[in-house]
């Protein structure tokens, strides 16, 4: 299935942290570090294969949020990015958050709304499908907007693994969350370094929380559970020839970020076991697929 060792795609990226407006954002158990990392080496690949400069690679970043952790991440490197979103919030917040970027353009509306003359090189469809009811309608959809040979980069959690029982545990205990943070904020008062102590006061102030949630939309319902089967056989049966498809995580969602994220050896090493487990066991899955020429 892969195309490109795991080596080249996922270690030799200069990706490491996300910063912006003075706020540093590191991994998490959602992998948002490895996802980047694993977005911009399929764009680059992508790139060589069409020779283009880095100016002229045109992005489509679909449910974008308010860009924070993805679409402004990339536009740092210089590709022209169109974020799009259905949540007005959401967009005036990036809106705000781009207006010093100059290949950076935010905008409320339908994917339906693009114009199909407008062709992107790289579709960015993460976290999505699994809100859908028809998520074959969407792929059809992005299918009329890329180029030939070009790129669609996808993620999804598993709908059986480990984010989605921990999901509904949340859902129904929301305490659980309330009490796994108060544990975590007291080993760090008390067994902390002077400078995990300055990070953890950091990265818990207003701004910063605000600025890490990608979307100011809170709904967390998920239409689609889907398998590595499933997900696989609607992306190829939309005329997708998938060239990637990677592991995320190994264990992810809000209690479990609460109780590892002041350990970035733990966050490391549940990204990088994930790529030794077998595809059901993770939480979510990095996928990339290309646009075949038309016969």
């Amino acid at each position: 299935m892969r195309t490109t060792s795991s080596k080249q795609a996922l270690v030799d990226s200069p990706i490491s942290i996300i910063e912006f407006s003075g706020h540093t954002f590191r991994e998490d158990t959602f992998g948002i570090i490895k996802r980047l990392r694993f977005f911009f080496e399929h764009i680059e690949l992508v790139r060589s294969s069409l020779n283009l400069k880095v100016k002229n690679v045109r992005i489509l970043d679909i449910g974008c949020g308010t860009g924070i952790n993805v679409t402004i991440p990339l536009a740092k490197f210089g590709y022209y990015l169109h974020g799009i979103d259905t949540d007005n919030a959401s967009i005036e917040k990036a809106k705000k958050f781009a207006k010093n970027f100059q290949n950076l353009y935010f905008s409320c509306q339908q994917l339906t709304s693009v114009p199909t003359s407008d062709l992107f090189h790289v579709a960015l469809c993460s976290e999505v499908l699994e809100h859908l009811k028809r998520p074959d309608k969407l792929l059809k959809q992005i299918h009329s907007v890329l180029v030939d040979d070009g790129l669609i980069l996808i993620t999804v959690p598993n709908g059986y693994g480990y984010f989605e029982l921990e999901s509904a545990i949340d859902q129904r205990f929301p305490m659980i969350a309330n009490l796994a943070d108060n544990i975590q904020q007291r080993i760090v008062r008390r067994f902390g370094s002077d400078a995990l102590k300055q990070r953890h006061s950091k990265e818990r102030t207003k701004e910063h929380c605000e600025l890490s949630c990608s979307s100011l939309d809170c709904e967390t319902t998920h239409c689609n559970k889907f398998t590595y089967h499933k997900i696989k056989r609607i992306i190829q049966d939309n005329n997708y020839k998938i060239t990637d498809f990677h592991n995320r995580t190994f264990l992810a969602g809000n209690i479990i970020n609460v109780l590892l994220r002041e350990s970035d050896m733990l966050l490391n090493w549940n990204c990088a076991i994930a790529d030794l487990l077998p595809k059901p066991v993770c939480s979510g899955w990095l996928i990339a697929a290309i646009k075949p020429k038309s016969p």
